[in-house]
C-alpha cells in the first residue's frame, strides 16, 4: 500500500486594506476632426494615371522599333 504525505498549502496573505487602490488614470481626450478620403483617392488616381501613360509611352517606342526595321 503507498504511503501518501500530507503537505500543508500556503496561502498569500490578504492585502492590507487600509488604502484603497486608487489607479493613477491620465484623462486624454481626442479631439474629434472631420475627414475625408477625397485627397488620398485623388492623389492615387493622379499616380496611377501617370503610370499608365509612362507605359503605354513606353509601348509606343517599342512599336516604332519593330516597325522600322
Amino acid at each position: 500500500m503507498l504511503k501518501v504525505e500530507h503537505v500543508p498549502v500556503k496561502s498569500r496573505p490578504v492585502p492590507h486594506s487600509g488604502i484603497p487602490f486608487q489607479p493613477r488614470l491620465d484623462h486624454h481626450t481626442t479631439d474629434v476632426m472631420p475627414f475625408s478620403f477625397d485627397e488620398r483617392d485623388k492623389e492615387m488616381f493622379a499616380r496611377k494615371e501617370e503610370k499608365i501613360r509612362t507605359a503605354w509611352e513606353e509601348e509606343k517606342k517599342v512599336e516604332v522599333c519593330f516597325t522600322a526595321t
